[in-house]
């Protein structure tokens, strides 16, 4: 249960501690923070959206069919899903970002990945049952301003200070992802819609969302155990992705456009690794066939490492 009711006074609790804040650095730790999270993730947007749909998979969602919608027109990427909704609890997880939601046994955090959006985003919606929210900078940096602003009501001298000696080479403000704004919700027929208006600069980057698309990253659904279906829709194109699972057997049928389907054999071999008190899944895909080319494969790292591309 939380302890607020309106997407408002959610906000108004992040803004809280950090004017309210009896340590000098609070918003200065935190604001680094996120920049971190973001460069981090950064080229990983389109894996990080699949996974954080598949950790959303309570038990009565894995008992259906669950279909990932991608759909990238004139620079909004849409992420529809069927089968995961976002709870009050799990909207102030993904704010609070190293907050975990996943099983006590598992490794991972609720948001962190999400952040890597804010890379390239000028503005990210979530529509979800009942509650529309949306995070922007242009947003967040306008309320930063009314905390600095000694004309203001809302003018705070501990926050003013600290944008004054701020030395890093990267904007001093409130982070993002602790400032949602509330909207009206519109799922568009999905249990939680996620849209995302993408930068005209990042058409230009090697990582960009356009190429995430076009990489064969549906393989993913062999690592992705509650995600069923991925549908890509990029004009003038609809690719569709299916999985089938029997055992340690997985058959993953590909359909583009009105071409006929083609089908992937693949063998999943999984073991589990204790770290410490948290458990970590490992799963390493050979497909079923004699004569692949092993030499056209990566290694693909859902952990970042610092300073290399994953």
């Amino acid at each position: 249960m939380t302890k607020w009711k309106t997407i408002e006074e959610l906000r108004t609790i992040f803004i809280k501690k950090y004017i309210n804040s009896d340590l000098q650095s609070e918003l200065e730790k935190a604001c680094s923070e996120e920049y971190e999270l973001r460069r981090d993730y950064n080229g990983r947007q389109i894996l990080e959206l699949l996974q954080n749909v598949d950790d959303a998979c309570d038990e009565k969602a894995k008992q259906k069919e669950v279909v990932v919608i991608f759909s990238f027109k004139n620079n909004i990427l849409e992420v529809g899903n069927t089968g995961t909704t976002f709870s009050d609890e799990s909207i102030e997880r993904l704010c609070l970002g190293r907050a975990s939601e996943k099983s006590s046994k598992n490794i991972g955090n609720k948001g962190t990945g999400f952040r890597s959006l804010l890379n390239d985003a000028e503005w990210i919606e979530i529509h979800s049952k009942t509650r529309g929210l949306k995070f922007s900078e242009e947003f967040t940096q306008r309320l930063f301003n009314s905390y600095c602003d000694c004309k203001s009501k809302e003018y705070s001298q501990l926050i003013d200070e600290q944008r004054k000696n701020w030395k890093k080479d990267y904007n001093f403000c409130f982070p993002i992802m602790n400032c949602p704004e509330n909207i009206n919700c519109d799922c568009k027929g999905f249990d939680t819609l996620i849209r995302v208006k993408i930068k005209d600069e990042n058409e230009k980057k090697e990582t960009s969302i356009k190429k995430q698309l076009e990489q064969p990253f549906y393989t993913s659904l062999l690592f992705l155990p509650n995600i069923t279906k991925i549908v890509i829709e990029t004009h003038p194109n609809i690719k569709e992705y299916s999985k089938i699972s029997e055992s340690n057997k997985v058959l993953i049928e590909e359909k583009i456009g009105k071409q006929s389907s083609s089908i992937k054999e693949y063998f999943l071999y999984k073991n589990i690794v204790s770290i410490g008190k948290k458990e970590a899944q490992l799963i390493v895909a050979i497909p079923h066939d004699d004569n692949y080319d092993f030499k056209s494969e990566k290694l693909y790292c859902y952990f970042p490492i610092r300073n290399f591309t994953t």
